[in-house]
């Protein structure tokens, strides 16, 4: 029998709940985890259907106004709070999402509704993220304790990448694609709720109006760690092969190559996200203490799946391929967040987390915007192969500098 006194990884997740304010904080954030599931594959599918494989460029849209935003929009949230900042996020997410659906019910949406409405939920997130990953180390100051609210944060995601799909594919057979939009402004509602209700809390230590130069500030911090330059290296490599290869390439490649394509896709990306979920229960109750091998392990396992996916000869093949590749997500991110949270003060996290942001979404809008020209030069199949052996290849480079590293100080 184990030790009474030892906590099973799967209990430790949920230690973070004994912080007051944490448990509405987490509710509002699997709402807006929901939210964003249900917006991705509602915005990538009403996409397809306009642009078939130029669609891409509407989600080179979000992606990319996530990057410009996450600096642009620096100087006016941190003049606010980082309650104020993610309130005002939560609204134009959830007034948005809801105007969509209105506009696909009336049959008004075509890609310039698309467009503007990715521009202004990205700005919103380019808003929000930041500030609520700034609130985190405010409510938690325990490292431990904050490394297990990173996690439950991470798996509750995954959670929603598990159930989303299955619930966005029953809901698209039974009804138009409007309420998939609607069903992502609720939620965000949802979000706001919960956010209004702790908002208190997460202004209790004083949450500043910082009138510094936030992108400069962060900029000087980061450019002092060389392990966190490799990290946001590797964000930028691992998101370009998650929206080409996985993201865009295999929901198109699927519409080519599947009879229920909608239906495929939802429980491939529902296995993608029980190899997530299960690879965070593990990592739960593991403090990164060599965060550089998480991070090289991730790039490894990711390039391996997604150059292995179009060659599944079953969907059931595909949905193993995909939760093994999945490991790299809580592997990458809570490393990633390990990194900022211990190296770098409290009150320059958003001045961080907003180059985080940018690194995550300029890989992506690299893929998106790229996307269209490769798939027709070079084809599907070739490019999501091409996308994994980009993040392999990451991996290997950083197996071998590791090992330099390493070498050198024996």
């Amino acid at each position: 029998m184990g030790n009474p006194g030892q906590i099973a990884p799967a209990m430790r997740l949920f230690e973070p709940f004994r912080v007051p304010a944490f448990p509405a904080l987490w509710a509002g954030q699997a709402f807006a985890a929901i939210g964003a599931e249900f917006y991705s594959v509602a915005l990538v599918w009403t996409a397809a259907d306009i642009l078939a494989t130029q669609a891409g460029y509407i989600s080179a849209v979000h992606a990319g106004v996530i990057l410009v935003g996450a600096f642009l929009s620096g100087y006016w949230a941190d003049l606010c709070r980082r309650s104020t900042a993610m309130v005002a996020a939560d609204v134009l997410r959830a007034g948005t999402a809801l105007f969509l659906g209105a506009a696909y019910g009336l049959g008004a949406i075509n890609a310039g509704v698309l467009i503007g409405a990715a521009a202004l939920v990205a700005l919103a997130t380019a808003v929000f993220d930041p500030a609520l990953q700034a609130s985190i180390p405010a409510l938690i100051k325990e490292p431990q304790l904050r490394h297990q609210a990173n996690s439950l944060f991470d798996a509750t995601k995954r959670m929603a990448r598990i159930l989303s799909p299955v619930a966005i594919a029953a809901v698209a057979s039974i009804a138009p694609k409007s309420y998939l939009f609607a069903i992502t402004g609720l939620a965000f509602l949802g979000s706001l709720t919960m956010t209004l209700k702790v908002r208190p809390a997460l202004d209790a230590d004083g949450s500043p109006a910082f009138a510094a130069p936030g992108l400069v500030a962060g900029m000087r911090l980061v450019l002092a760690e060389r392990l966190v330059i490799a990290s946001l290296a590797g964000l930028v490599v691992s998101n370009f092969t998650w929206g080409l290869g996985m993201l865009l390439g295999m929901a198109l490649f699927l519409r080519q190559t599947s009879p229920t394509p909608l239906g495929d896709y939802g429980l491939i990306m529902a296995a993608y996200g029980v190899g997530n979920l299960a690879t965070n229960l593990w990592l739960a109750s593991q403090t990164p203490q060599r965060p550089a091998v998480w991070l090289i392990v991730s790039k490894l396992t990711f390039g391996i799946g997604i150059c292995l996916l179009p060659f599944a000869d079953s969907l059931a093949t595909a949905m193993i391929i995909a939760a093994f590749a999945a490991t790299n997500g809580p592997l990458e991110n809570l490393a990633v967040l390990h990194l900022v949270q211990s190296r770098f003060p409290l009150d320059r996290l958003r001045y961080v987390f907003r180059i985080v942001l940018g690194a995550t979404f300029g890989g992506l809008f690299i893929a998106y915007a790229a996307s269209p020209v490769l798939f027709a030069l070079y084809g599907l199949r070739p490019m999501i192969v091409a996308a994994g052996a980009l993040s392999l290849g990451a991996g290997v480079l950083g197996l071998v500098a590791y090992a330099t590293v390493r070498h050198r100080q024996l």
